[in-house]
């Protein structure tokens, strides 16, 4: 399984996510939860003109995503990825997470 977000607008090139999904037998699975943080009107504006660090900033900047938002996003696809991991005969979670702490 190879996972990714979608392609930006007007990206048509897939060629690596295929070869990838192709050398590990699995299918390109897309979900919009994998998506970077959406700053709205902030987007494309260098950081040296906005005066502020929008990284860190916690409301919504007109037209995108808060904080909180974008945290209760990373759950729902964290969430999303290792149901895929167990549809796909995976570890399941509790195993790697304990792999993970034991490390």
């Amino acid at each position: 399984m190879h996972l990714r977000a979608p392609p930006p607008a007007g990206r048509l090139d897939n060629r690596v996510d295929e070869a990838v999904a192709r050398a590990c037998g699995r299918a390109v699975q897309v979900s919009p939860l994998l998506q970077e943080r959406h700053f709205g009107a902030l987007r494309g504006r260098p950081y040296d003109a906005l005066g502020f660090d929008p990284l860190v900033m916690e409301d919504a900047p007109e037209g995108g995503e808060s904080m909180s938002q974008f945290l209760q996003r990373v759950d729902a696809a964290w969430a999303w990825v290792l149901q895929q991991q167990r549809a796909a005969g995976g570890p399941r979670s509790e195993e790697h997470t304990s792999e993970l702490q034991s490390h």
